[in-house]
């Protein structure tokens, strides 16, 4: 550590160690720069001292006290008669100015230090001006400068501003489309960060690699990478709010919406801390987004609602529409009917089809009809059903599908219950052929969720008619809207994957442009032929073969099961229903509230597991064997016993739904000794 007496050039030795230390030991710069500039602020070390201490606080997240220092740099610089400096510190300015959303001023300081730099910090401005057109979204600029200043760094064996470049640019390319050559800049970037000690951007490059592997769908290897990332910048003081979000992020793209929602409530607390405002409200409109996927309705609006708000202050009009639309669907998700929702759910479908939000538009349009008709306000519902109903010719797969669900609403506020269920079907139809493009672009909720909704809404259409071989129909449609989750890793055919790697790439970019208030309408065509060209390959891919649940084989069946009895257990709101199928016979049966059956099941379960402890008294166990007896008793009275006609003593195929896996059926006494699985 320095003394205040220490000589000028030992000063400036020491100021420029710090400068190059900057990056990878923030916090120990921060210490030495503080003690350098005790001894004098007006000279050439005080020049280099300050903007190490700059480049130390924009490392740990203080943006603000950077800016001051950097200015305060050229100040001291230009005092002091050092043009280079000067260049170098309105150099570092550029990026700092950027970061706070001012890039207008990032570029006029670019400009204003290009004639005072020489050799490789010429190549290193290009660079650092390439970033801020990346930001601004001048990419074809950003791509140019990019070119225009690596052979420079390379020449000069500049290894911190290779790495720092490449970092950059390997984003850009995966954000628009090139994910091969993402990955090539990215990994080049490790390479050189990991040989030359550069813990910082070694982070980094981990972190833009997982944000890449998110793009072209590897959610695995994106949360591996992030996950290294974090373990460098947690070993060296970095600021890592940008990376817990884009966990959460990955982790929302695989539909883990509670993960997603802890990561992003993480990254909320850190941002709050360090009074970043801009990123504090877009990571709490993603913790909203999170919390709807995972089913935490009130959470979700509460979220929203404040993101909303603070948007609004900051005026960022996008932004604030969005964090509407996502609290209006909340509120639905949450139970809230009536009027006062339906004229939010209106006014948020208008504000987002204005700013070109389509299908966030038509999400709240549906809202508000669905709200309108549990209202009993047939006539308005009638309205708005059938003004989203159009979405059902639309040639987005997400807005098609929403066409067609309100298509059956309103069929059945119409009183054609076939028609209606003709219209699930479709809805059905059209999320399985699109399921690729939906598992692609679809973050607002998990696909299945949706399609799991229009099931059970066929299903209890099916058991109202009590048609039993449609019950069954249904139910299997059902199941499979379960299962189809969004996948975790690309998909076996190169092609399909490259081209879904583009799609999440253009659906990407097309938020983003609507977020700053462009229309993106080039955008949005290049999405709808890509959705396209997907949909075709993912057709391909299954040999031509469609997905929709009527291929359900009733004489197959049969014909597998033999003499055994199938019982397929079914759930439609809060009653249990028994689908049986027996000798070709399909039979429907009423059982009981599903919430009996879920509250004797943990009864067994917890006898079960006493009886299997040899620890406790007789007492104990006696009690825990009468527990199990009168609990499977129970069991098999609500759920086989209105069954016996149907199944006699035939081994058996059980089918469970929810909780009701957990059951352990041979324990019940019409089962022991019988075969069943």
């Amino acid at each position: 550590m320095p003394t205040l007496e220490a000589s000028p050039s030992v000063r400036l030795a020491m100021a420029d160690e710090a400068l190059a230390s900057a990056y990878d030991r923030p916090a120990e710069v921060l210490e030495q720069t503080n003690e350098l500039l005790r001894g004098g602020t007006d000279d050439e070390p005080a020049a280099v001292a300050l903007r190490a201490r700059a480049l130390a606080r924009r490392c740990t997240g203080d943006l603000g006290g950077a800016i001051v220092d950097l200015t305060r740099a050229v100040r001291v610089a230009e005092a002091a008669g050092l043009p280079r400096r000067v260049g170098e510190a309105r150099m570092s300015l550029v990026v700092a100015l950027a970061d706070a959303g001012r890039t207008t001023a990032a570029l006029d300081e670019a400009e204003r230090a290009r004639p005072l730099l020489k050799g490789a910090d010429v190549s290193r401005l290009l660079a650092q001006r390439a970033l801020v057109l990346q930001r601004i979204g001048r990419y074809d600029d950003a791509l140019a400068g990019y070119r225009q200043a690596l052979p420079g760094l390379r020449r000069d064996g500049d290894a911190l501003w290779e790495a720092r470049l490449l970092g950059n640019r390997g984003p850009l390319r995966a954000y628009l489309g090139d994910h091969r050559g993402a990955v090539s800049d990215l990994r080049r970037c490790a390479e050189v960060a990991q040989a030359n000690g550069l813990r910082n951007q070694l982070a980094r490059a981990r972190q833009n690699l997982g944000f890449a592997m998110g793009l072209i769908g590897d959610v695995p290897a994106a949360l591996e990478l992030l996950d290294e990332a974090a373990e460098v910048g947690l070993d060296h003081g970095f600021d890592d709010s940008s990376l817990v979000l884009d966990r959460a992020e990955a982790l929302l793209m695989a539909g883990l919406g509670a993960e997603a929602a802890d990561c992003a409530a993480a990254a909320l607390v850190g941002l709050e801390e360090r009074g970043l405002a801009y990123d504090a409200a877009e990571a709490r409109l993603l913790l909203a987004r999170a919390a709807l996927n995972a089913g935490r309705a009130v959470d979700a609006r509460a979220a929203a609602e404040h993101a909303a708000g603070d948007f609004a202050r900051q005026r960022r009009p996008a932004w604030t529409r969005l964090a509407r639309q996502v609290a209006v669907l909340a509120r639905w998700d949450a139970g809230e009917r009536g009027a006062d929702l339906t004229r939010a759910a209106r006014r948020s479908a208008e504000e987002c089809a204005s700013a070109g939000w389509t299908v966030a538009a038509l999400s709240a349009r549906f809202v508000a009809a669905r709200s309108a008709l549990e209202s009993a306000s047939l006539t308005s519902a009638r309205a708005l059903l059938a003004d989203v109903a159009v979405a059902r010719e639309a040639r987005g797969a997400e807005a098609r599908a929403t066409g067609w669900h309100a298509e059956a609403l309103l069929r059945l506020a119409n009183d054609d219950r076939r028609g209606a269920e003709r219209a699930l079907r479709r809805a059905l139809a059209v999320r399985a052929e699109n399921a690729a493009v939906l598992g692609a672009t679809d973050l607002r909720a998990h696909a299945a969720v949706f399609g799991e909704e229009l099931a059970s809404a066929g299903l209890h259409l099916a058991l109202e008619d009590g048609r039993a071989g449609n019950v069954l129909a249904w139910a299997e449609r059902s199941r499979a809207s379960a299962l189809q989750t969004r996948p975790a890793r690309p998909p076996s055919d190169g092609v399909l994957a490259t081209e879904l790697g583009h799609l999440r790439a253009v659906a990407a970019r097309l938020r983003e442009e609507l977020l700053a208030g462009r229309p993106g309408a080039e955008l949005r065509q290049q999405q709808l032929r890509l959705e396209a060209a997907v949909r075709a390959r993912a057709r391909h891919a299954r040999g031509g073969r469609g997905r929709d649940g009527d291929a359900l084989d009733l004489a197959a069946l049969t014909e597998q099961l033999g003499r055994w009895a199938l019982v397929e257990l079914v759930r439609d709101g809060v009653d249990l229903h028994a689908v049986t199928v027996v000798g070709g016979r399909v039979t429907v049966q009423a059982l009981c509230r599903y919430e009996e059956a879920t509250a004797e099941t943990t009864a067994l379960r917890f006898a079960l597991t006493r009886l299997a402890h040899t620890t406790g008294s007789d007492r104990v166990r006696e009690l825990a064997a009468r527990g199990r007896t009168i609990a499977a008793g129970r069991l098999d009275a609500l759920l086989l016993g209105p069954l016996h006609k149907q199944i006699d003593d035939r081994p058996l195929v059980v089918v469970p739904t929810g909780d009701l896996h957990a059951l352990p059926w041979p324990v019940l006494p019409s089962v022991v000794g019988r075969p069943t699985v």
